[in-house]
């Protein structure tokens, strides 16, 4: 999981590990939705079969990365997103099988 926010002006980019989640703060000038894209495709150089889940609520950014599709599989409006998968990430509720 990757999350991805946008810089400040004056702010240098970081990226921060813990676990399976990865934390972006871009630097100033450095668009999140261009970043975002980028990442798609880089992890489609590495792994050619992935399908990508985007989570966002920005209409602009949603519409730019289904044009990537078979390989975005769906784009989920972050309350939802949350709603269905906190329990699971916190380890509340397991995962149906």
């Amino acid at each position: 999981m990757i999350l991805v926010f946008d810089g400040r002006p004056g702010e240098k980019a970081q990226t921060r590990c813990q676990g399976c989640v990865r934390t972006v703060s871009l630097g100033a000038g450095i668009s999140a939705d261009d970043y975002i894209r980028d990442e798609i495709f880089a992890t489609l150089n590495l792994l050619p079969r992935r399908e990508v889940q985007v989570v966002t609520a920005d209409r602009e950014l949603r519409r730019r990365v289904l044009e990537i599709r078979p390989i975005v599989r769906g784009v989920i409006n972050p309350v939802t997103f949350w709603r269905r998968y906190l329990p699971r990430l916190s380890g509340i509720k397991l995962p149906k099988q």
